[in-house]
């Protein structure tokens, strides 16, 4: 357990690195996270619809793959995977908010990331807890499978839209903080 712990903050902390590396320079240049892209996004009107439809799609696409992946043998390497990718991405996304917004970038990283993902985290355990059983004539002995899919789907769904209506908003009003209008 000590040792995943260390293997955790590693990639975390290397997640720093990398964007630091990087510089505040290449993110405003290139567009990822500049000012002009913040400021736009601060104060534009979003469709909460056409919004839902895109996060629904981008979002669907990995539960899917994270679905088929675990029905397969590679199931088992999940859970390390996953703290490590989770772990060096919230370290470097975190070391690219501070350099790009300053103080203002740590509520930026806890409204990005915490307010969809209770949803979206229990979902994912679901998925990876979920196995299909079958009896010796081929039948499927799990009977509440429907209802278990039906669970899932109702917590992605939610962390949708959670990430729609509250997310989006938060960061807005965040931004707006960090760009206050001429």
């Amino acid at each position: 357990m000590k040792k995943n712990l260390w293997l955790c903050f590693l990639s975390f902390l290397t997640g720093i690195l990398c964007a630091q590396l990087l510089g505040a320079d290449y993110y405003d240049t290139y567009g990822y996270m500049s000012k002009y892209q913040l400021y736009s996004f601060a104060y534009s009107s979003l469709d909460s619809i056409d919004l839902f439809w895109n996060i629904l799609w981008n979002r669907g696409k990995l539960f899917v793959i994270f679905a088929l992946i675990c029905v397969t043998s590679a199931r088992r390497l999940l859970p390390a995977a996953g703290r490590f990718v989770v772990s060096f991405l919230l370290g470097f996304f975190g070391a690219v908010c501070v350099l790009c917004l300053g103080l203002c970038g740590v509520p930026f990283l806890i409204a990005a990331v915490f307010p969809h993902s209770a949803g979206y985290a229990a979902a994912l355990v679901l998925i990876y807890r979920m196995r299909l059983s079958y009896s010796a004539d081929g039948k499927r002995k799990n009977s509440r499978l429907f209802l278990f899919v039906v669970l899932i789907w109702t917590l992605f769904l939610a962390g949708c839209i959670c990430e729609t209506l509250l997310g989006t908003r938060l960061l807005q009003m965040i931004l707006r903080l960090a760009y206050p209008s001429p």
